[in-house]
């Protein structure tokens, strides 16, 4: 009863602040958005995001949103969404179902792989050029994001989750002040509030055990990362031990840290939350940039 409650709570004040923060912006011009693309297999949606001034297939960045794993939907991430669109892709954004409406885990990754699947069948009618698609994701949204990645190059983790790979590939994955490991010693509230989370991600203790890439280095292909994080966010340390973690197993990767010294301003996802900032669109060229030498 208390971890519903406090789930609940987190959910409010996340949404709280987002709509504050959503009053002062607005989508940018020019791009066309297809909504509520209906998959086959269950009642999920995404939407697709290009420029209106772009013709024929564009490459495919695939960005899953934040929110604690208890909050958000397709539209979270939309102004940042027309940054990209903007810049050249083609941006699919998917819904999935959430821990705060009794979704675990599995249930994420089986709507995240429906899209993604959905998607690549519709990709001419949608304008989606498969051979050039990536990965973005922000927050929770990193750990799904890499989770999905972790689970395309793994039989036994298809098995484990009861879903297909791809019929695609990723050619690199950018991450925003992701959580990679929910499981990571964290201190703090967030730590808490992280430990308590572990109960909903599942039952089976089997997907607890194999919900973070990072437990399948000698199991899997690592992909290639662009991984942005600022001192200011108290998530930070997670980051930190993750670039350590690639750099130790081999990945190639790029790790842009904001230090909150030169940077005050700057917070959790601030690249993705307010795209207009100077640092933010510095941060959103050089991972484009990464994408496209991928």
């Amino acid at each position: 009863m208390l971890d519903k409650f406090i789930i609940s709570c987190t959910r409010k004040l996340i949404g709280s602040s987002d709509k504050k923060r959503k009053k002062t912006q607005k989508p940018l011009d020019g791009v066309d958005v297809a909504r509520d693309i209906m998959t086959e297999n269950e009642p999920v949606f995404y939407d697709v995001y290009r420029d209106c001034a772009r013709q024929g297939a564009l490459p495919v960045i695939f960005d899953i949103h934040g929110g604690g794993w208890v909050y958000g939907d397709k539209a979270l991430n939309d102004v940042y969404i027309t940054h990209l669109a903007r810049r050249g892709y083609a941006v699919v954004s998917p819904e999935y179902r959430l821990l705060a409406d009794g979704a675990d885990l599995k249930a994420q990754i089986k709507d995240l792989s429906d899209c993604m699947a959905d998607a690549y069948k519709r990709r001419e009618e949608l304008g989606l050029d498969f051979s050039r698609a990536y990965l973005a994701g922000d927050s929770a949204g990193g750990h799904l994001a890499t989770l999905l990645w972790s689970i395309a190059h793994s039989e036994r983790l298809q098995a484990l989750y009861g879903v297909q790979a791809p019929p695609f590939s990723v050619r690199a994955i950018g991450l925003s002040h992701p959580v990679p490991d929910p499981a990571a010693k964290l201190g703090g509230v967030m730590g808490a509030n992280l430990r308590m989370l572990q109960k909903h991600f599942s039952k089976d203790p089997e997907i607890l055990q194999n919900m973070s890439i990072c437990r399948f280095a000698k199991e899997i292909p690592l992909p290639k990362i662009f991984l942005i994080s600022c001192g200011k966010d108290a998530l930070s340390p997670l980051s930190v031990d993750f670039a350590h973690w690639l750099e130790e197993n081999g990945a190639e990767y790029v790790f842009k840290f904001y230090d909150k010294k030169d940077h005050p301003k700057l917070s959790h996802v601030f690249d993705v939350a307010f795209p207009h900032y100077e640092e933010s669109q510095q941060a959103i060229s050089e991972m484009l940039d990464f994408f496209e030498k991928a």
